[in-house]
């Protein structure tokens, strides 16, 4: 079964980091540094979001009523430590334990130690917010 978890910085435009099913993480670094083209998103801003998708990705269970095409959307607000503040479904799959299933994955991935290390503006600028899309793909 594949997993797929689309995130969402959202920035002063939206920047997408990795939905194995639409494009690879080299492909998201290229398309984050093009839709800022007056700023340069750094390589290391790029990976944490990576690494946060990766976290999230090993730990979410999908329940076995989900099906394919299902997906879940999700915001969650950071605190600077790397926990999470809140967690909110912004729009539900339709199966409250697949959305459930998503808003689990997202607590016992926490804390997400990669972004304490930010600095105070790059925190605020990418990572206070984040939208995550979870897709059900590959279930038969």
């Amino acid at each position: 079964m594949n997993i797929c978890i689309k995130i969402v910085v959202f920035l002063l435009s939206a920047m997408s980091i990795g939905c194995a099913q639409t494009q690879n993480e080299s492909e998201a670094i290229d398309y984050s540094k093009s839709v800022h083209s007056d700023e340069q998103i750094s390589k290391n801003i790029t990976d944490i979001a990576v690494e946060i998708k990766k976290k999230i990705e090993s730990n979410w269970v999908q329940p076995e009523s989900a099906t394919n095409g299902m997906v879940v959307k999700m915001n969650l607000r950071f605190n600077s430590d790397g926990s999470v503040r809140q967690s909110k479904v912004t729009e539900t799959s339709g199966l409250e334990e697949l959305d459930n299933s998503a808003l689990a994955a997202v607590k016992i991935s926490q804390p997400f130690k990669e972004i304490k290390d930010l600095s105070s503006e790059d925190f605020d600028r990418y990572f206070s917010i984040i939208s995550f899309h979870f897709m059900v793909v590959g279930k038969q």
